[in-house]
């Protein structure tokens, strides 16, 4: 039921391009509100009897005082005045210092708790993936089938996250399971580490990967490593993603690999590159990508391997 009413209130909330109370504690609000606009600390909002004034704003989230009536859960306030949002980078900026005394007075055990929880943000997050199939270095390893990924993610600061996937076919098929952590240097700049557990249950196989990256904005470079790829021999590989935003909706996708089997006998194929294109379109709900993979990748016979998959998938926030 609490899921129904969170993504009710989240759903008018994009609809109506207002504020709406999602928590209330004492005189103190969290309030939710569409990413196309962006409160500024010191907007006062109304509903009826009810003001509140904004004295804090992290991204799509607010916190404020109730200065006048009650405000309750669910409860959707509109500016009063027509004015545009400022930007979240001249918000900090524009803070009364009255609204500071006021809102250390409001700081009692009753809402501490919640005003914490806007002090550092968001620290859980979780996200449902329906993909058409599994395609990993150019290889389909979800043979053409449509599986579904879950991730959960937890950043408590925005220099560190960590967080875990899970891909999954259904009962008794092949898995995969993530293990991530990034650290990011000036919100732009980082270093990321994950390992995959890919098991199959059936063979009673199961292979761990070992993945590091450096990035920078949209542009990442890495380097992977399979000790013992699928109990065949050591597998290993290079890649280089840039994925630029083309507006504030689309996106652009593009990789490019170089991938090396230890032992070419073992695996029955050489080295060989792996190249993704495609683009990305990212909604307040939901967000679709559709790309094209392919490789050079030859046999020991040097004929060719068709590695050719287009792939979607489907991302929706929860």
């Amino acid at each position: 039921m609490k899921l129904i009413t969170f993504l009710l209130i989240s759903l008018f909330t994009f609809v109506a391009q207002s504020a709406v109370v999602v928590k209330v504690s004492d005189k103190i609000v969290l309030l939710t509100f569409s990413e196309k606009e962006t409160l500024d600390i010191g907007d006062r909002l109304k509903f009826n009897d009810t003001e509140i004034v904004i004295t804090r704003v992290k991204k799509s989230k607010a916190k404020a005082i109730v200065l006048n009536g009650e405000a309750t859960v669910g409860m959707i306030l509109e500016p009063q005045s027509e004015e545009t949002f400022a930007s979240d980078e001249t918000s900090t900026q524009s803070k009364d210092p009255s609204l500071v005394e006021k809102d250390n007075k409001e700081r009692t055990p009753a809402n501490e708790e919640l005003m914490t929880k806007i002090d550092e943000g968001d620290d859980w997050s979780a996200v449902v993936t329906l993909m058409s199939t599994h395609v990993w270095r150019g290889l389909d390893l979800g043979r053409g089938q449509p599986l579904v990924v879950g991730a959960l993610n937890y950043q408590p600061a925005s220099s560190f996250k960590v967080g875990t996937k899970i891909y999954n076919r259904g009962y008794n098929s092949n898995s995969r399971n993530d293990f991530y952590m990034q650290l990011i240097f000036g919100k732009t700049l980082g270093i990321s580490y994950y390992s995959a557990l890919y098991t199959v249950p059936k063979e009673s196989i199961s292979s761990l990967q070992h993945d590091f990256a450096f990035f920078y904005k949209s542009f990442r470079i890495g380097l992977g490593l399979f000790p013992d790829f699928f109990k065949i021999d050591e597998f290993s590989y290079y890649y280089i993603k840039w994925s630029p935003r083309i507006t504030s909706k689309i996106g652009f996708i593009s990789e490019v690999g170089y991938s090396i089997p230890n032992t070419e006998a073992s695996f029955g194929f050489k080295n060989y590159l792996d190249y993704k294109a495609g683009l990305s379109y990212s909604a307040e709900i939901a967000k679709v990508q559709f790309t094209y993979n392919n490789t050079n990748r030859v046999d020991l016979l040097d004929e060719k391997i068709n590695d050719e998959v287009f792939a979607v998938a489907l991302t929706v926030p929860l």
